[in-house]
């Protein structure tokens, strides 16, 4: 959707411009794929993973997991002051701080 909202910006890859919101909103429709399916392939061509639930779930059964095995690995690839950033901006995020 940004290829279309955004045109103007510099950065954009070309495969994410659009010339219609229609063509936008298929395009983003098409490249979905399974949770599993991107989580096997590590990311592969994906920019920003999404979940999209199409049911209704209360908030009280959503909870961010314990273990957060990409993050984990990420950390391990990384010292000093990289390290150090990544842990700050995870520290920003409420949800996770009692991961860290």
């Amino acid at each position: 959707m940004e290829g279309f909202l955004y045109k103007e910006k510099d950065g954009i890859p070309k495969k994410y411009l659009h010339e219609s919101r229609k063509k936008s909103e298929r395009a983003y429709m098409a490249s979905k794929i399974p949770m599993l399916d991107y989580l096997e392939s590590k990311g592969g061509e994906y920019s920003l993973p999404e979940v999209i639930i199409t049911e209704h779930i209360p908030l009280e059964r959503v909870t961010i997991s314990k273990q957060q095995p990409l993050l984990e690995a990420d950390l391990i690839m990384y010292t000093g002051k990289w390290r150090e950033r990544i842990i700050d901006q995870i520290g920003k995020i409420p949800e996770l701080k009692s991961w860290l």
